[in-house]
């Protein structure tokens, strides 16, 4: 017998999953079903809301070897449900939360308390850490995947985040300007290559907070493309609301996004644009976004191109990311799947009953879902924050 190696599955991902679509088909489209929210999991799976998770966020579950088990549950709950589509736990894997945990004094120090020093990476290191914590996030959801019953037609993507902070336009723009346009593609480059290198088997730059972020992480997948000589195949997802500096959704920017993205050039790297998507914002945020892209054309011309359309909301309160997000501000407990205890009066997350409904049956995110599919093409669908395995498990049975 001859075991496909990791290049051959990646050549083979895409043609594999046109004929692996799960769900049903709306208006002569197929829908497959991506996976969801992996921090809150990771929570009801054992990991702890401590000093270090508000700095590292889910990376917490990589930085110590006793809750890799954790992370591999979390991507086989959502194989469980019906999931085509598993992401890496690498959203947390980024310079500014490893560098504020792992370079600053007062990150050490929490990461020594929790961790050991033995454990800690040296204060220079920070960036190593991350990028090897960034290639076993791919390790451990190609294990789940395996172990699971390693499905061909289930893809892993190797999650590219926001570099600074997520619904932040704000802040990266600031960063931006005081680091450099090379501060990201460089970083872009070298943790797309350690997710790579681990197995996944697409990218997928997710949660962008506009069209800049993503030049440069487009631009980041082009230099590895080119200087590995290696065929890539890409997901790129903006946060759906198009916040401005002052987070006020901004839907009409949506077009000339998509548009840009569509129209990227990647100098004849071998990169397979496979999607573009909104996700992380409010359902209705993100409709309409989809009916300004549906407006203004692009979502015809993403059709004739072959590219399809991602979703997956987050279904949260809104006004935490209104008011301006910042991880380390943020008591996640009430967004668990299933919180280990009551989310207190004063927890700025909680999950919206419109969406969720009283006992969990997420009936509205399944409207949404509907909705979007139907309405607006949209293909490939999943959740994010607050759309755990039953959210999934509910617009499988339902879409």
């Amino acid at each position: 017998t001859v075991l496909p190696t990791p290049a051959m599955r990646r050549a083979l991902s895409l043609v594999q999953r046109r004929f692996a679509h799960n769900g049903m088909a709306i208006n002569g489209r197929q829908v497959s079903i991506m996976d969801g929210s992996t921090g809150y999991v990771l929570l009801q799976n054992g990991v702890p809301e401590d000093d270090l998770f508000r700095l590292i966020w889910s990376a917490r579950a990589l930085v110590d070897s006793q809750w890799h088990a954790a992370v591999k549950a979390t991507h086989k709950a959502y194989l469980d449900v019906g999931a085509k589509y598993i992401t890496t736990n690498s959203y947390a894997t980024q310079p500014t939360y490893y560098e504020k945990a792992f370079a600053s004094p007062a990150g050490r120090k929490v990461a020594c308390e929790l961790l050991g020093p033995e454990q800690v990476p040296a204060e220079d290191g920070w960036q190593a850490a991350m990028l090897e914590h960034a290639k076993l996030s791919a390790q451990l959801a190609v294990q789940a995947r395996a172990e699971h019953g390693g499905t061909a037609n289930v893809a892993v993507l190797g999650s590219l985040p926001p570099l600074v902070e997520s619904h932040r336009p704000d802040k990266f723009f600031e960063a931006l300007a005081a680091k450099g346009e090379q501060f990201f593609v460089e970083h872009y480059r070298d943790l797309a290559r350690a997710l790579l290198d681990g197995g996944s088997d697409m990218l997928i730059a997710e949660t962008l907070n506009c069209w800049e972020e993503a030049h440069l992480a487009l631009q980041g997948v082009r230099a590895l493309a080119l200087s590995d000589k290696r065929a890539i195949e890409l997901i790129v997802s903006f946060e759906g609301s198009f916040r401005d500096t002052s987070m006020k959704p901004r839907p009409e920017a949506a077009p000339d996004a998509f548009h840009k993205t569509l129209a990227f050039d990647f100098g004849g790297a071998e990169v397979k644009l496979v999607a573009i998507g909104l996700n992380c914002s409010p359902p209705e945020d993100i409709v309409l976004s989809l009916s300004a892209l549906k407006d203004s054309g692009v979502l015809q011309e993403l059709t004739a191109r072959g590219v399809e359309v991602a979703v997956y909301a987050n279904l949260h309160e809104r006004a935490v990311y209104d008011e301006g997000f910042d991880v380390g501000e943020i008591d996640v407990v009430g967004g668990a799947e299933e919180p280990k205890k009551p989310a207190g009066a004063g927890s700025p997350i909680k999950k919206r009953l419109d969406m969720v409904g009283d006992f969990g049956g997420h009936d509205g995110y399944v409207r949404f879902a509907r909705e979007v599919a139907g309405t607006y093409g949209v293909q490939l669908i999943g959740g994010c924050c607050g759309c755990g395995p039953s959210g999934v498990k509910a617009v499988a049975d339902g879409v």
